[in-house]
């Protein structure tokens, strides 16, 4: 697949790219420079067709047996949960 860009893809063929892209294992970058799409381009295909939902990015993770927190820090909407203790260098450096 090259230059995609220069044609009209329909809504089929942009998630069937989309999918190939979750198959192999690329960054989003590389893979649109590797099939000769424009990135900004490829990416806004994730946002129009409702793929930037169906790629989860970050997911929380429970940790499973006994916790014991060392320490909670609970901002605005956040909170931390650190479960040994760190130095006040790097605390410090997470809070700015």
């Amino acid at each position: 697949m090259s230059n995609l860009e220069k044609k009209h893809l329909t809504a089929d063929e942009r998630e069937r790219i989309i999918s190939e892209w979750k198959q192999s294992g690329l960054s989003k970058k590389k893979f649109a420079d590797q099939h000769g799409l424009k990135y900004y381009t490829f990416i806004a295909w994730f946002e129009k067709h409702g793929s930037a939902g169906k790629d989860p990015g970050f997911e929380q993770i429970k940790i499973v047996g006994e916790e014991k927190i060392f320490m909670e820090v609970v901002t605005g909407n956040r909170t931390l949960r650190f479960y040994q203790p760190l130095s006040k260098e790097y605390f410090t450096l997470l809070l700015q």
